[in-house]
């Protein structure tokens, strides 16, 4: 059985800055459902920074459910969404919640 998947790979380096960046992201579609993982990495901040993503479409109904976080700073973000289309109108419903790690 054959996964579509969509992978990308970014890489940033400024000498002069000394500012290292990387960035990944995985997209992979599997039974309709798109999973994206988002990995940034700046090393001379030292931030280090995850989202995961996950956009599911059920009858009609788009949920992205969104996790953020940040491990120089202990934030953590989730966010989920639902997108709904009912007679031409999409509707979004957003639910955001910041806590410490």
């Amino acid at each position: 059985m054959l996964i579509p998947q969509s992978l990308f790979y970014f890489f940033a380096h400024a000498r002069r800055s000394g500012v290292h960046l990387e960035t990944k992201s995985l997209i992979e579609t599997v039974f309709g459902k798109s999973y994206c993982q988002q990995t940034m990495s700046a090393r001379r901040s030292g931030v280090h920074l995850e989202t995961k993503s996950l956009i599911e479409t059920v009858f009609g109904k788009s949920y992205c459910q969104q996790t953020m976080s940040a491990r120089r700073s202990g934030v953590h973000l989730e966010t989920k969404s639902l997108i709904e289309t009912v007679f031409g109108k999409s509707y979004c419903q957003q639910t955001m919640s910041a806590r410490r790690a």
